[in-house]
């Protein structure tokens, strides 16, 4: 077939997705494709793409992304994000900001009609997207008094406009004490928090310089909060963070995502399980 997972479809195809997408309900992305620049990139694993047996595999999915000029926004690389991801394409293309709900299946047999665009994503930052959508199923749920108390000093917003200064930060973790308890006024939470780079990053001693200064803004939100005690804001390299770290930190992707969500919707008249906070510049889904 030639198609691989994280290949972009060729502009000229854009009009067959955009009957599929009709015919499949998603007005919404049709609106997205008529108005700004897109485009549609694989996300299927590749074994299951290239299936000789369409029973076995019937379907490809594909993700609709927007298309903008020059760098993206560093808050929005890597993990850093749940709800948006940005990555750079090859050969100075610009970015791709890419949203998880803008997929859709097509069939497979008709991807065999259509080719793949030479504008490419890196190999290395197609599994950074594929780690992110797979995250999306696994994020944190933290305490409602621990997210309050960070609301009080905006301290979610600070930290994601400090990220914005470290793009080499591909990801942010949180080991929160006690872990999963409501406290109450007067009980401290106590947490760690650490930021991973690769490896190539961790070890330019330079650059590690030039990052604790945003590391100890970071700190300084924190321990600025009452009822939160830090213990560290530490820089790791990647290989540092153990199988063991997984299991006692939590990713933090700096959004108030908690258990007693459910109420704060309810009490909103919201339909959603979670009322999550609508980010400036983006869509509320």
């Amino acid at each position: 077939m030639g198609w691989q997972q994280g290949m972009i479809a060729d502009p000229a195809t854009h009009g067959h997705f955009k009957e599929m997408l009709g015919l499949a309900g998603r007005d919404d992305l049709v609106t997205l494709l008529d108005s700004t620049k897109v485009c549609f990139i694989a996300v299927s694993q590749t074994c299951d793409i290239v299936q000789f047996r369409d029973e076995a595999e019937p379907y490809v999915e594909f993700l609709l992304a927007s298309w903008g000029e020059g760098a993206p926004n560093p808050a929005d690389t890597y993990q850093k994000s749940f709800r948006t991801f940005a990555v750079e394409l090859e050969g100075g293309h610009g970015h791709l900001s890419i949203r998880p709900w803008n997929r859709f299946l097509v069939p497979r047999g008709w991807v065999t009609h259509i080719p793949p665009f030479e504008v490419t994503i890196a190999p290395q930052r197609i599994r950074d997207l594929m780690d992110w959508l797979m995250t999306r199923y696994v994020r944190a749920a933290l305490p409602d008094t621990f997210n309050g108390r960070l609301a009080t000093v905006k301290a979610e917003d600070k930290m994601r406009k400090l990220l914005e200064k470290l793009p080499a930060v591909t990801e942010a973790f949180i080991s929160l004490r006690p872990r999963y308890v409501e406290l109450g006024q007067g009980e401290d939470y106590s947490c760690d928090l650490v930021l991973l780079c690769r490896e190539d990053d961790f070890s330019n001693a330079g650059l590690r310089e030039q990052m604790q200064p945003v590391l100890d803004e970071i700190e300084k939100v924190l321990v600025g909060i009452e009822g939160i005690d830090v213990e560290a804001v530490r820089l790791l390299g990647e290989s540092q963070f153990t199988r063991h770290h997984m299991r006692a930190y939590d990713r933090w992707q700096f959004d108030d995502v908690s258990y007693a969500a459910d109420a704060r919707a309810a009490k909103k008249g919201g339909e959603s399980g979670h009322a999550y906070r609508v980010e400036a510049g983006r869509t509320k889904h």
